[in-house]
């Protein structure tokens, strides 16, 4: 059973899938391929697929600023992911806010919403012994799609 309970999703992200130009998958519970992040050629952009190769999501960077990432879901709706101090505020286009808070350096944070309503999902690498390698937790009601997304993000504006 997983942190949330009965029907949770658990993803292994390796902490390198940002190489320039590289293509990395990200696995499900049962070690089987879920996505795969396209790295592109740039370090500002990237795509997030499911197996089967459809583009569930664009990650790019925000062009008026380097503290900021915005995430366009292939269903339309969009969130825009920007650094505040050692956290990171989420601003879903559907009225869901989000706050990433914790080591993030560490990959050992949680995403939870702003204001009541608690964790909806939980990165860390204290499970797993695999170097560069961390556990995305989704709760069972969340999109996997948005809160790996928002995972690609917030690596790729750590590193900046």
């Amino acid at each position: 059973m997983g942190l949330f309970g009965r029907g949770d999703k658990t993803f292994t992200m390796r902490t390198d899938l940002l190489s320039i130009g590289e293509d990395y998958w990200i696995t499900d519970d049962d070690g089987e391929r879920a996505y795969r992040v396209d790295g592109a050629a740039i370090r500002d952009r990237f795509a997030l697929l499911d197996a089967e190769g459809r583009e569930v999501a664009t990650i790019r960077e925000r062009t008026f600023g380097r503290d900021r990432m915005v995430i366009e879901l292939a269903s339309g709706r969009k969130a825009v992911v920007k650094r505040d101090g050692d956290r990171y505020d989420i601003d879903v286009e559907d009225g869901r806010n989000l706050r990433a808070h914790g080591d993030l350096i560490g990959h050992d944070y949680e995403i939870e919403k702003r204001g009541p309503g608690g964790k909806v999902a939980e990165i860390s690498r204290k499970r797993l012994r695999l170097r560069e390698t961390y556990e995305v937790e989704v709760e069972a009601d969340q999109d996997p799609a948005l809160m790996l997304a928002i995972a690609v993000a917030i690596e790729a504006l750590g590193r900046q």
